[in-house]
């Protein structure tokens, strides 16, 4: 970490702010870029910059198709891949992008296997539900764990909570992928996180397909769901919808 704060005050002394930040997203160190990374939110100059923020969305796509590329390379069907340095940077990098709320990045976005790419969507708020949307229609890359599906769904989640912006298309277009992922095979996290957002849509078609997961446990295991703790906390949600919305007027 010391190294990396040292890396932030060069970038921040020591090169002229558009063109040094330039060259460095471009060329630079991976310690460098670490470095000018951390500092650029701080810096009005360099995140309103057109050219530093499309070097920024670049690196972010470069960074995506790198990961991905290594996802295929190491699958990894549960759990989420932690721990390597590239695996920090991609974070890093995610950060910033969402920091300076650049849309070119939304497409990159959308399309990451990694935690922190959950509230950054969200941050966003209606502008990446369109994005959100098509990936969840389309089939994730190859090795991408079972978190990424559920991870878009979550940012959906927090954007519907957060925002009250969202049109009357995007909202059918959210209600749609709800239905989809309740129609699917589908992991627990991935159901979870749809009865999630089926809290909060209010809408009542996908209510009355809640309360058949919250009556019927067969109903989850067609959905692909085998493990007893995973039923039991899938029904326990539907269940709990369903006493919610009968308590309603």
């Amino acid at each position: 970490m010391r190294s990396y704060v040292i890396a932030t005050r060069q970038v921040r002394d020591a090169f002229p702010p558009i063109g040094g930040a330039l060259q460095i997203l471009t060329s630079g160190s991976l310690r460098a870029r670490v470095g000018l990374l951390q500092a650029l939110p701080r810096s009005p100059q360099l995140s309103a910059s057109p050219e530093v923020r499309a070097a920024l969305a670049a690196e972010l796509q470069h960074e995506v198709m790198r990961d991905i590329q290594s996802a295929a390379a190491s699958p990894l069907t549960e759990g989420v891949r932690t721990g390597s340095s590239r695996r920090d940077y991609l974070g890093l990098v995610i950060s910033t992008v969402a920091q300076i709320r650049d849309p070119s990045a939304l497409d990159a976005l959308c399309r990451v296997d990694h935690l922190g790419a959950v509230g950054a969507r969200a941050m966003y708020g209606a502008a990446a539900i369109p994005y959100i949307v098509q990936a969840l229609r389309t089939p994730p890359p190859a090795g991408y764990s079972l978190h990424y599906r559920s991870g878009l769904l979550e940012s959906l989640v927090l954007i519907v909570r957060r925002f009250s912006d969202i049109t009357e298309r995007q909202r059918s277009s959210i209600i749609g992928v709800a239905h989809a992922s309740l129609d699917q095979p589908a992991s627990s996290g991935e159901l979870l996180r749809t009865l999630d957002l089926v809290e909060e849509l209010d809408d009542d078609e996908l209510d009355g397909r809640a309360e058949a997961l919250a009556l019927d446990v067969n109903v989850i295991r067609g959905r692909g769901i085998a493990n007893p703790e995973q039923l039991r906390d899938v029904q326990a949600k539907a269940q709990a919808l369903r006493a919610r919305r009968l308590t309603l007027p």
